[in-house]
């Protein structure tokens, strides 16, 4: 029975060790971790879904929507404005005919090693990223 407990402990300290470890790890050149990467993945899907929610009114109404009238009108979920901790803000053109979708991260601090990038969907469905 002692050795069974032993056992037990001996797992549970090394999952524990391999999750911080995995946690801190670093997958990519710009030190995105894989907690991050995941964050990012629905971040670019749900704007993503804004952009399209947000094209679909522009070719239908050939008028610009703010993130709010988008939820208000049923065409997202009310969830759909925060995720991880970006916000998402929609920029419409002068004209109403173009817009941006920017999901934006407050800044980490200055000795943190994590790096949160801006993503940004025009009406042309181009994502970009910039740390």
């Amino acid at each position: 029975m002692r050795v069974l407990k032993y056992f037990l402990i001996a797992m549970a300290a090394l999952c524990l060790a391999g999750f911080l470890y995995l946690r801190r790890m670093g997958i990519d050149p710009k030190g995105t971790t894989i907690s991050q990467s995941i964050t990012l993945g629905f971040v670019r899907k749900n704007i993503f879904r804004i952009a399209d929610a947000e094209l679909e009114q522009v070719t239908s109404f050939s008028q610009c929507f703010t993130l709010d009238q988008l939820i208000a009108m049923g065409k997202l979920n009310s969830d759909v404005d925060q995720r991880g901790g970006y916000t998402f803000t929609v920029f419409c053109n002068g004209d109403g005919s173009g817009f941006t979708v920017t999901a934006t991260h407050p800044p980490a601090p200055p000795d943190s090693p994590l790096h949160w990038p801006e993503v940004v969907v025009d009406q042309t469905m181009t994502l970009s990223e910039s740390y």
